[in-house]
């Protein structure tokens, strides 16, 4: 694999390009047998990278809804469904602004597709304290997930976990897992939104770089 190219995958996994061989990782979203790499100096990071995958067929992308698993051991796990949809689909947003219109986010999948599943996992929630007023009627619509979540409980920890697929061969083209999200202004929703940004970003980056070549 040309050094150019690994370039490319690192910043579409958001790492830097030095990895070391990493033991086996445990994930509860993305499945099989990954060969995941360790990066040296981010303690909890991991990537895998399919060898000899070239970027530059993608031109389009197809988000697929990202999913939340709660860690069992949540001191809180009383939030509605809704609020969870409402938070994911902002998240999910963020992404699609960074890459539109340069890579049209799809949802019909094709041979120049590259597809990405998403989760946030092992989350960890902490009931704030509120009043009677605190309280959102039932029936209100949610408009507004994330302030809505945000209002009632703090985010005490998650995990991200990421996958890129290749939308006509079904292969795995990239994978990414942060054990944990120990930067203490991602332990909320807005920080995790800002992560997303910076995902969406460097998608976008990798795409540019293998598309110049």
């Amino acid at each position: 694999m040309n050094i150019r190219l690994i370039s490319a995958l690192c910043l579409l996994l958001v790492l830097p390009n030095v990895v070391l061989a990493a033991d086996h990782i445990k994930t509860v979203f993305i499945e099989g047998d990954v060969k995941f790499e360790a990066h040296p100096d981010r303690k909890g990071a991991y990537i895998y990278i399919k060898p000899g995958i070239n970027l530059a067929q993608f031109d389009r992308i197809a988000i697929n809804a990202i999913e939340v698993f709660m860690h069992p051991d949540s001191p809180y796990k009383g939030v509605q469904p809704d609020d969870f949809k409402a938070i994911t689909n902002t998240l999910r947003q963020v992404l699609v602004d960074n890459l539109e219109p340069t890579y049209p986010v799809v949802d019909k999948l094709g041979p120049d597709t590259l597809v990405l599943k998403m989760a946030i996992t092992g989350v960890k929630l902490k009931e704030k304290k509120r009043g009677l007023l605190g309280y959102t009627p039932i029936g209100l619509a949610v408009s507004a997930g994330q302030d809505k979540v945000s209002s009632r409980v703090t985010l005490i920890d998650a995990a991200i976990e990421a996958e890129f697929y290749d939308a006509q061969s079904g292969e795995r083209v990239a994978a990414r897992v942060d054990e944990t999200v120990d930067n203490e202004d991602a332990k909320s929703w807005s920080g995790m939104k800002l992560i997303l940004d910076d995902y969406g970003k460097r998608i976008k980056a990798a795409l540019d770089n293998a598309h110049a070549k």
